[in-house]
């Protein structure tokens, strides 16, 4: 049986960024994941690019137990520039590799599973680390990159 690619619902749009639903297993036809999100048309379940509502919440001190709930996570996210047109704060490009031991796609193999989100008196930050050696990069909204 052929099968044909189809455009993901949107979930929201706020500040020029665009989020879509993600999909059990990839699967237009299966339910949506309640708490995963991504930012780009081809992003999905078994794609590095997505991400975990309830990590940006648990960050920020939101809660997110309904989608109003999370939908103002994520505006909020979007608003104090933790997520962006082209995903999370500092999210690699696709053929980035890490600087400190120069493994071919280590960030993007490692964000497929987190990112990691954080606020401190300084504001709002994202974490990308190395799944091989470990080298942390840390991105502030309206700074870039940071040294750790």
């Amino acid at each position: 049986m052929p099968y044909g690619w189809v455009e993901p619902d949107i979930f929201l749009e706020h500040g020029g960024v665009t989020i879509y639903h993600v999909y059990k297993d990839d699967e237009i036809d299966n339910v949506i994941r309640e708490y995963w999100y991504t930012w780009r048309e081809d992003g999905g379940e078994l794609t590095p690019w997505r991400f975990d509502v309830r990590d940006i919440a648990t960050a920020l001190g939101m809660s997110v137990s309904d989608f109003d709930e999370i939908e103002e996570v994520i505006k909020k996210a979007i608003d104090l520039g933790l997520l962006t047109k082209d995903g999370p704060l500092g999210f690699p490009e696709d053929d980035e590799c890490c600087p400190q031991c120069e493994s071919e796609y280590v960030y993007y193999d490692r964000a497929r599973f987190n990112h990691e989100f954080d606020v401190d008196d300084d504001g709002a930050y994202v974490v990308l680390k190395c799944s091989k050696c470990g080298f942390k990069r840390v991105f502030r909204p309206e700074i870039g990159e940071v040294s750790v």
